[in-house]
């Protein structure tokens, strides 16, 4: 179209993760590089390892940061 400019736009190629832990924490990242998402996922799983922690859905992790009051 004339007049028309991309100021900018997003790659086809970038991918946007959220994961989600019981303890009520939350990762939302997008990235190019898919070995980043393997980095970071590591190191989120790292930290949200063992009791009080594991997988959950958004409305789960949502009433934990709810219930400790954040």
């Amino acid at each position: 179209m004339v007049g028309t400019t991309i100021k900018s736009a997003w790659s086809i190629a970038s991918m946007t993760l959220r994961a989600y832990c019981i303890c009520g924490d939350a990762i939302h990242l997008t990235v190019k590089n898919p070995g980043a998402v393997e980095l970071v996922m590591e190191m989120f799983a790292d930290a949200h390892f063992g009791e009080g922690h594991g997988p959950c859905d958004s409305k789960t992790a949502a009433r934990a940061r709810k219930k400790r009051g954040g």
